[in-house]
């Protein structure tokens, strides 16, 4: 059974794109220098995980990118990283975006809290004079499905990993591609609890996938 086969017509967050008949998935993630993108914060980390038909490919992205303010002590409190991290990395600047893009080559990504890396991401790729969403397939966001099937319940990646039993014992900070790593694995789970035979959730509770690929 493909993920293809278990993604059936309604689905969240999405932008109106080609159909997506590969199986491909790509985990994406960022990690920024505060929280509030019209105060001028910036990304500082990118990562992108290959999923294919639910399986890890091992064809990974990951950047790491000098930011020109501060990082916020809260932030860095979150993802552990500092400016002195980041002194002789390359900024986010247009050679960088399209590198992004490139791996990315208009696959549909999955994002946890999609709103967030996404503003930040078109925000920042529009000051290059570049459009983040129309490059990129369908929009993803697995909190979304979770808070549909999941009604009322925590449903941040980490209740989430917690919920499936998903082992976070490598994980220190809240690195982008570790947790993309993660989030792949709640994706799996997240669709097969939707469809199993098993599954303990309602008709209600139930979502119908089809416009995600």
């Amino acid at each position: 059974m493909t993920w293809n086969s278990l993604l059936t017509d309604d689905s969240v967050t999405t932008i109106n794109k080609p159909k997506n008949n590969s199986g491909r998935f790509l985990m994406l993630d960022t990690e920024t220098t505060g929280f509030n993108v019209m105060q001028g914060d910036e990304i500082i980390e990118v990562g992108i995980v290959e999923m294919i038909n639910g399986e890890f490919t091992g064809n990974n992205f990951h950047g790491l990118y000098r930011p020109f303010k501060n990082i916020d002590i809260s932030a860095q409190n979150v993802h552990g990283i500092s400016l002195f991290d980041l002194e002789f990395k390359p900024i986010l600047n247009q050679e960088e975006a399209y590198k992004i893009l490139q791996f990315i080559n208009g696959g549909d990504l999955v994002i946890h809290n999609a709103k967030f890396d996404m503003n930040f991401l078109n925000h920042q790729f529009k000051s290059m004079g570049i459009k983040f969403s129309e490059n990129v397939g369908k929009i993803i966001d697995s909190l979304e499905i979770a808070r549909t099937i999941y009604k009322g319940a925590r449903n941040s990646l980490d209740a989430l990993c917690d919920r499936f039993e998903i082992s976070r014992d490598n994980r220190g900070y809240h690195g982008a591609v570790v947790d993309c790593l993660l989030l792949g694995q709640v994706f799996n789970h997240l669709l097969m609890n939707n469809h199993s035979e098993k599954s303990m959730l309602s008709d209600s509770q139930k979502i119908n996938f089809d416009k995600i690929c």
